[in-house]
Parts: C-alpha cells; sequence; structure tokens
C-alpha cells in the first residue's frame, strides 16, 4: 500500500488518541495480551507482522522474566527495516531482527511490553 501523507497524519492522530483501554486482546500464539491502542495500529497500519514478531520473541531466553521491554521498529528509506528490543532506552540491544522491506508507513515505531509475572501486555508508549 502506498501511504499519502494525509494517511499518515490520520494515523498519528487514531494512535495519539489511545490514551487507555478498555479491552485487551489475546494474542493468537497465547503470548501475550495487547491494548485497544496495539489493536487501532494492527488495523490500521496492517501491520500483524510487527505484534507477531514480538510475540514470537516471548519464549526466547533472552527476554523471558524482562519485566520491561521496549521494541523499536524503525524503517529506512529504501523501505528496509530493523526491529530491536531492550529493557530500557539506554541498555544494550537483546534482540535485532531485520527486515528486507516494509510498507509500514512511519519512520518508527515505539512499542512497550510489560510483563508483570501473571500477563504479558504489549502497549502503545501514550497508554503506559
Amino acid at each position: 500500500m502506498e501511504w499519502s501523507q494525509g494517511d499518515i497524519v490520520r494515523l498519528e492522530q487514531s494512535l495519539a488518541q489511545c490514551t487507555g483501554t478498555q479491552q485487551y486482546y489475546k494474542h493468537w500464539a497465547n503470548s501475550m495480551l495487547y491494548t485497544d491502542g496495539i489493536k487501532t495500529l494492527q488495523d490500521e497500519a496492517m501491520c500483524g507482522w510487527l505484534i507477531d514478531a514480538i510475540a514470537s520473541y516471548q519464549g526466547d531466553r533472552r527476554v523471558v522474566g524482562v519485566p520491561f521491554q521496549l521494541w523499536v521498529l524503525k524503517v529506512e528509506k529504501d523501505k528496509s527495516a530493523s526491529l530491536t528490543m531492550r529493557q530500557d532506552s539506554d541498555t544494550p540491544i537483546l534482540i535485532e531482527q531485520k527486515f528486507d522491506y516494509t510498507d509500514f508507513p512511519l519512520e518508527e515505531m515505539k512499542l512497550y511490553l510489560i510483563d508483570d509475572g501473571e500477563n504479558k501486555v504489549l502497549i502503545l508508549p501514550n497508554e503506559y
């Protein structure tokens, strides 16, 4: 899909309105829950693959037991991308996955995954 500047602005505005959640959604792999904001991101940016990628790492020994995960997707000008995870913005990268191509419309997307020991919940930063 080709994203116009107007489409991108609408997506950013839609995500900015997500400041809490009314409902939690269970990821199909049963590795985490996610909020209304993540559902909005998934539906509007058509990026189920991004949510799936994060879910796929939840059993990885590098992230098991990490209570706060900062996931960052960075999209380059050539539409390649990298997805990284660290415990905080000033800690070493624990996970990095490269994508040769994506049609994700934003240059960067930060997501938080909170693990309270009972549930893992993926949220937008403004839902924190």
